[in-house]
């Protein structure tokens, strides 16, 4: 299941990062003469994006468990490092979100553009799958979306890179990754054909469109992971007045327990 961007919630819209402020770091464009600098925060920037200066403050931002930091870098946009490993996880270009009349880019072009950043940037880029290609519509600008993620076997695991793609420029205007390890067994107890069964059940949708299941290790706001089958359940329209029924379901692919992740 794709996750969104964690700065990313419209075209343009930049959460603020609420936490500690932790001071203004500055250094020059590669080739200047100010020392390279000391913070590795602002080190791991400087490698990422190769010129510009860190504006403002680094704030602590604490995200579904996990400790980031963010930043906005003059002439890019917001940046966000993982406080753990110091990676640029995020970054968004803003300069890059306009729009031109009439333009869109083919999807074959905006792939390579975002697989050849997501190949500078994401250290074991070999090692994904590519797993989502869509298009999202932000109203002003459309966006093409591509998702590459780790595999064992039949098991999506939590490291994954999205790469979004301006469609009427062909610029790229945001990336995101994770880098997780796996802490959860990859191989289900539950077999595919039980985990549809148990979900289309408890959806109580009665005449259903069902998506999945597919297997994915999931990562918890504890900082524990399960391995779960996810299965989308859908009310087919049949006529006469309609009321929209989306649910997300998981069933944990160890114990068959299954619940709605999600309802729409």
């Amino acid at each position: 299941m794709f996750k969104p961007s964690r700065i990313l919630t419209g075209l343009g819209l930049v959460v603020a990062a609420a936490g500690t402020a932790s001071g203004v770091h500055a250094f020059a464009a590669s080739g200047g003469t100010t020392p390279p600098p000391a913070d590795p925060r602002d080190q791991a920037v400087f490698a990422w994006v190769g010129h510009g200066v860190v504006v403002g403050q680094w704030r602590d931002v604490v995200q579904h468990g996990l400790h980031r930091y963010q930043a906005r870098v003059a002439g890019v946009g917001i940046v966000q490092v993982d406080a753990r490993s110091n990676e640029v996880d995020e970054v968004v270009f803003e300069g890059n979100l306009g729009t031109r009349a009439g333009q869109r880019v083919a999807e074959a072009t905006a792939l390579g553009t975002a697989s050849a950043l997501a190949k500078q940037h994401y250290t074991g880029f070999e090692l994904l799958d590519l797993r989502h290609t869509s298009r999202v519509d932000h109203g002003l600008i459309s966006e093409l979306r591509f998702e590459w993620q780790a595999r064992r076997q039949d098991a999506w695991l939590p490291s994954r890179v999205t790469v979004g793609v301006n469609e009427a420029t062909g610029q790229v205007f945001s990336y995101w990754s994770e880098r997780e390890a796996v802490k959860a067994a990859t191989v289900p107890q539950v077999r595919v054909d039980q985990a549809r069964a148990a979900a289309v059940h408890l959806s109580g949708i009665a005449n259903p469109d069902v998506t999945g299941p597919f297997l994915e290790v999931v990562s918890l706001a504890d900082g524990s992971q399960r391995l779960v089958w996810i299965t989308e359940v859908t009310q087919l329209f049949n006529g006469g007045v309609h009321i929209p029924n989306h649910q997300v379901l998981w069933t944990d692919a160890q114990t068959g327990s299954t619940e709605v992740a999600a309802r729409t």
